[in-house]
């Protein structure tokens, strides 16, 4: 899953291909792909927690991750790296799921999950 910001929704779908659905979701949109899912947001950090300074064009990213997310904090917090939240339920391109967030060296999200 990844995240687009975008000041202009309605020209950005008109060239969506037919085996992409737009759906809209929260005050934002998503394209679905068959494997995945790009949330469009419309506002600078209107989704929380977003990047550092989020701009029109930047993008977050979310990788999935097969481990037990709470063995995963555990890793990362050991070698200094601190989760922005707990960790949280939240809806992917497959359905439910568990969702670590941290931030790269740049600023941007990272978000780590693994579907339930």
């Amino acid at each position: 899953m990844s995240s687009l910001l975008s000041k202009k929704v309605a020209p950005m779908c008109l060239s969506v291909p037919r085996e992409i659905s737009i759906a809209p979701s929260n005050g934002h949109h998503n394209l679905y792909f068959p494997s995945s899912k790009i949330s469009i947001h419309t506002k600078k950090g209107e989704f929380q927690p977003a990047a550092l300074h989020p701009t029109y064009g930047s993008q977050d990213f979310c990788l999935i991750v097969e481990d037990n997310l709470e063995t995963v904090k555990q890793e990362l917090e050991a070698k200094g790296i601190h989760p922005l939240l707990d960790i949280a339920e939240r809806h992917g391109a497959h359905g439910a799921m568990r969702s670590l967030y941290v931030r790269a060296p740049d600023g941007n999200l990272v978000e780590l999950s693994s579907y339930c």
